[in-house]
């Protein structure tokens, strides 16, 4: 695992998310007024949709535990994380060395103890200010034991509509190639619909194509380049690469 001490290399993947179907990120509580939806979607101050980074990197996190976890990789439970360490308790020399043994998951993601190594960005809609991206559905709660519709209890909730574009950015910083293949392994299985966003996935909500560019910037582009280069399609599949590797070594 990599520290922050030193500066090696740093990842930025320029990312832009259209939507195949709508989305609906709600924000959590009913508007007051009767002429709003009962769960209107997230919006910047501005008015304009948005997709929290927060939602975004717990996606990737989920996901990410999920897939380690199917393969056989020790994988914390955040519940009760064993990635978590108190420098109070231990020497440097001891607390590096149980920072150094955190899950795959916390050594990319953070935990209490752990500063992460990816920050994602907030997702803003692409768009001029003022038009229609949005839509109001319907919706009504069924009953588990009769799987009939509940009485009194439709609702509506606002989406945004499909072909919507958002903008946004992940970067990694200090990390291993296979760890950039993580990323692209969980951005690879949202292309291929096994992952959504939002909510009311069970609908049909959420499906998205997400599609990037890599800048990199380590000693060598700074030498050479003076700054960062974008990384070529054969460079990206070397890291989808290194990362299958590194899960079969670790499990062997």
């Amino acid at each position: 695992m990599r520290f922050f001490d030193t500066f090696i290399n740093r990842y930025t993947l320029d990312i832009e998310i259209e939507l195949i179907t709508p989305l609906h990120i709600g924000v959590g509580n009913q508007s007051i007024s009767p002429l709003d939806s009962d769960n209107a979607i997230m919006r910047m101050p501005d008015g304009n949709a948005v997709i929290p980074g927060a939602s975004l990197k717990g996606v990737f996190r989920s996901n990410l535990e999920a897939i380690l976890r199917m393969r056989g990789l020790y994988v914390c439970d955040s519940t009760n994380s064993t990635c978590s360490y108190s420098s109070k308790d231990s020497s440097n020399e001891k607390l590096y060395k149980d920072i150094e043994q955190s899950c795959e998951v916390c050594s990319l993601f953070g935990s209490q103890s752990i500063s992460s190594h990816i920050y994602i960005s907030d997702a803003i809609r692409k768009g001029e200010p003022g038009e229609s991206f949005t839509s109001i559905r319907d919706g009504v709660m069924i009953r588990r034991d009769t799987e009939n519709a509940a009485g009194g209890r439709k609702y509506d909730f606002e989406v945004v509509n499909p072909g919507t574009v958002f903008a946004g950015e992940i970067l990694l910083e200090n990390v291993d190639d296979y760890q950039v293949g993580y990323v692209l392994m969980i951005i690879d299985l949202m292309n291929e619909g096994f992952i959504r966003l939002g909510g009311k996935k069970s609908a049909g909500l959420g499906r998205v194509k997400l599609s990037f560019n890599i800048h990199k910037i380590d000693k060598e582009s700074i030498l050479k380049e003076g700054g960062a280069v974008r990384l070529s399609d054969p460079e990206i599949e070397n890291m989808r690469i290194a990362a299958r590797n590194h899960i079969a070594e670790v499990i062997v």
